[in-house]
């Protein structure tokens, strides 16, 4: 006998909400108050929002122009914007740099790069030369509405091997689709890369990492809103005018009395002549330095008695407590900050603060650091595909080797990586005078590269003797010996001072060396 189950899918529905008849009866204040914050997660919700945080909030906006710009401009004026391409096989980086340069790829590095971060998606299409030309790709379009574009996949995450030229829905690797899910364009696998950022936990499509911002933004929005208006309207001094009336007097009169005095004290009479009849034009308008939001009673006058009681105007201040507590819009301004990954010193928030010229580094900073590089490093498989299909159009091999050369990221200041540098540079006289290898010196402190060790050894050959072998045979300086007996009774701060004590040791040595190859 079959089992009713029916009272387990009411029991885990549990009791829901009833719906608010429709009709005379209006929601409360409070439900359109979270209407206003509701957020929904479709693609085009997210972006919608998105872009209004971006149009509309400069922490937001301010936040994405730092990102872009770290991980795209090189500090050193020497290198162009964006990146590079650098391989041992000179055709293969000749062949990819140009095409980088053909398609403006390096220009458009930062406009990328920011709009990956911003909606999690920055689709481009890639425009391949003509059949019978020297050119490969020869233009790369960037395109502004990321949510218009699908990827059509099957369970096992493989994309669609369809025909777009045919354009069936559903059937293309890559699908541009308008209002209505009407299909606009069709695209094959190679013709589309999707430079992405954000958490994708098996999704399709990644998750911008400023989604989780959404609520708190609109909320922020709302109070920064409504203490704006508050501001105007409750916080400035009130005047209540008390107009004299007749004793006695109906409550019409006594509008109509009211009336003409607030008509005097916020109006005033404009006369204006008209050349086309030769009339003269009689009329009234507000007075723009009176109050809105005065106040107008009566006071009555006793007529029989003769008793004359002049009229008055009171001040009625507009202090309020509430309009000076903004600890709830911190709260929410914090919320933004820690969602957008960028330390608050490198936003200019406090003014009269010198932010960018604390040089201390923190824990915050290196995980900002951390971000920049994973960034940088996502919107370099973006630029792999694009070479692979360069390559394959200029026929070179598509495992040839290549590194696409990003700007070094750093949250030091410059003063921090110049002192960086000397110790450095102390550490390598050091290691040189005591007779360690140039090469390992050259690699390990200067990150030069074997190209870069040959010029320099080219450039101070005539100074240096050189070995049959052709390796460079340093003659190792030796540092000045440092007797025993003073050594004894150091502490332990001296003795990690050592090394820098030693450097300072040969300095002069390293000196009289220079001005004799000179």
């Amino acid at each position: 006998m079959p089992i009713n189950l029916g009272f387990l899918n009411k029991w885990f529905k549990g009791n829901q909400p009833k719906e608010e008849p429709v009709g005379l009866v209006s929601p409360s204040i409070a439900t359109r108050l979270v209407d206003n914050w509701k957020v929904y997660y479709d693609r085009k919700n997210v972006w919608n929002d998105l872009e209004q945080m971006d149009l509309n909030d400069e922490i937001i906006s301010k936040s994405l122009d730092i990102i872009a710009e770290r991980c795209t401009v090189f500090k050193d004026p020497i290198y162009e914007r964006g990146f590079y391409i650098e391989s041992e096989d000179e055709r293969v980086e000749d062949v990819l740099n140009a095409m980088c340069e053909r398609t403006d790829l390096k220009k458009n590095a930062k406009d990328i790069t920011r709009y990956m971060c911003h909606h999690g998606v920055s689709p481009v299409e890639i425009v391949p030369g003509y059949l019978g030309t020297d050119l490969g790709v020869v233009r790369v379009i960037q395109y502004p509405y990321a949510y218009q574009f699908y990827k059509n996949i099957d369970a096992h995450g493989r994309l669609a091997t369809g025909d777009p030229t045919k354009k069936e829905g559903g059937t293309a690797p890559y699908e541009q689709r308008g209002e209505a899910g009407k299909l606009l364009a069709a695209f094959y696998s190679w013709q589309l890369v999707f430079f992405e950022y954000g958490y994708k936990g098996g999704m399709v499509y990644p998750r911008p990492y400023l989604s989780p911002a959404r609520k708190t933004w609109k909320r922020l929005h709302n109070l920064e809103d409504a203490m704006v208006v508050a501001r105007m309207i409750r916080a400035y001094v009130k005047l209540i005018h008390q107009v004299m009336v007749p004793m006695g007097a109906t409550p019409l009169e006594v509008e109509e009395t009211v009336k003409r005095y607030k008509d005097s004290a916020n109006k005033k009479l404009m006369v204006s002549y008209n050349s086309s009849d030769s009339s003269t034009i009689y009329d009234k308008v507000d007075n723009p330095l009176s109050a809105t939001t005065d106040f107008f009673t009566p006071m009555y006058v006793d007529m029989e008695t003769g008793k004359s009681v002049g009229g008055d105007v009171k001040a009625v201040e507009g202090a309020n407590l509430q309009l000076s507590n903004l600890r709830d819009m911190e709260w929410h301004h914090n919320r933004i900050i820690a969602c957008t990954k960028v330390p608050p010193k490198y936003l200019p928030w406090d003014l009269g603060k010198a932010r960018f010229a604390d040089g201390s580094f923190d824990p915050e900073e290196e995980q900002f650091q951390v971000t920049l590089q994973d960034i940088q490093l996502q919107f370099a498989e973006g630029i792999k595909d694009i070479c692979t299909v360069e390559l394959l159009l200029a026929g070179l091999p598509v495992n040839s080797k290549y590194r696409v050369i990003q700007p070094h990221v750093s949250m030091r200041n410059r003063r921090h990586e110049a002192q960086t540098e000397e110790s450095f540079a102390r550490a390598a006289v050091m290691l040189h005078g005591l007779g360690l290898d140039t090469h390992y010196i050259l690699n390990k402190f200067w990150q030069m590269t074997p190209d870069e060790q040959k010029a320099l050894q080219a450039a101070i050959s005539n100074q240096i003797p050189v070995a049959q072998s052709g390796t460079i045979t340093p003659e190792p300086i030796q540092p000045q010996a440092i007797p025993k007996e003073s050594l004894e009774g150091l502490t332990k701060m001296d003795l990690e001072q050592l090394p820098d004590i030693c450097a300072s040791l040969i300095v002069d040595e390293i000196k009289q060396l220079l001005a004799e190859n000179e």
